[in-house]
């Protein structure tokens, strides 16, 4: 089953007695307890049939009194048991006794990060109700989920403006649906979104600019390099800001050159970093660095993200230009 699957189940009145929702994607995992406690619960019962575990520090003995607990002037109560990954072991048994005699008139939310070493749990779950699997979005997929994600928020984004809003905030949901509240406020009433309102709004440097310098630090163009960070600076950008986004360039970087190495193709790398509006720029940048460039490189990008957080004695100007000439040079540890 998937989380449409789920939505049509839970639309229909169908709830089973257990859920287990396991993955990465911790965005869409909330979407689904909160459909199974809205489609689960009476309207107005939550205070009296609604209990919540943590797998980090559950009270077995309290949990088990939950899910054995009749619910009150209602047909069902909900138990939510999250991070069951984190449940140790004699409780982890307990679990999955549970799940082979799940009570009829509680619905239980079990969430999991990681279910490699649960199998026991994720077998009983499967047999007691349904399971779902949230892998990372990418690709067409995470494509989709921007633009489903906005049409909930009353936003239009143009292909252009999606593509580059994918390039700047990358595969995270979380961050996908805070930056479209953000846009929403931006354009007001109309919510129609072009390129330029996602690069004003999202993006806290220009992204034309980041990928500038980048071009100049692989030709090791100093000049041309402190020329584009001095316009970055005296365009306002804060300090912070643009040191942001020069790691998240070399760390797309350094994925993509690994996934190079392995013989992965451009469109193949291009999809798995989620990079569609910049791709043969970003892949020719690609090809100009080794692994070992890239790792020295971003070694030095995080080492200034100290340094600017711990408001050094420097100014902040002098801390970036001192990143950008260990960058530009041939051996990047040497201007540090």
């Amino acid at each position: 089953m998937d989380l449409e699957g789920l939505y049509q189940q839970l639309k229909a009145g169908e709830i089973r007695p257990v859920y287990l929702f396991h993955g990465p994607e911790h965005f869409l995992v909330r979407r689904a307890v909160k459909a199974v406690i809205k489609g689960a619960l009476e309207q107005g019962t939550e205070d009296f049939n609604l209990e919540s575990f943590s797998g980090n520090d559950c009270d077995m003995v309290r949990f088990q009194d939950a899910v054995g607990t009749l619910p009150f002037m209602a047909e069902r109560r909900v138990v939510v048991l999250s991070e069951a990954h984190k449940l140790k072991d004699e409780d982890a048994s307990a679990l999955v006794a549970y799940l082979k005699n799940a009570s009829p008139t509680t619905c239980l939310v079990i969430t999991a990060e990681e279910v490699s070493k649960r199998r026991s749990m994720v077998n009983a779950a499967k047999k007691a109700g349904e399971t779902v699997s949230f892998p990372r979005s990418k690709g067409r997929q995470l494509y989709a989920w921007v633009r489903r994600l906005a049409a909930e928020k009353g936003l239009k984004l143009g292909f252009d403006a999606v593509q580059l809003f994918v390039d700047a905030v990358g595969a995270d949901l979380e961050r996908t649906d805070q930056e479209l509240e953000k846009l929403r406020l931006y354009v007001g009433k109309e919510g129609a979104v072009a390129s330029e309102d996602v690069e004003q709004v999202v993006t806290e440097v220009n992204i034309e600019s980041v990928f500038k310098f980048t071009d100049a630090v692989a030709d090791k163009d100093l000049e041309r390099a402190l020329g584009i960070l001095g316009r970055m600076i005296g365009g306002g950008e804060r300090a912070l800001g643009i040191n942001g986004m020069i790691q998240w360039q070399f760390r797309r970087l350094l994925l993509a050159r690994e996934l190079f190495d392995r013989g992965a193709s451009p469109d193949e790398i291009a999809d798995a970093i989620s990079v569609k509006y910049y791709r043969e720029r970003f892949i020719s940048q690609v090809e100009k660095f080794s692994i070992n460039e890239l790792t020295e490189k971003i070694k030095l990008i995080c080492e200034t993200d100290l340094l600017l957080k711990a408001k050094s004695r420097l100014p902040d100007r002098i801390v970036l230009e001192r990143l950008v000439m260990g960058l530009c040079s041939a051996t990047a540890r040497a201007a540090v």
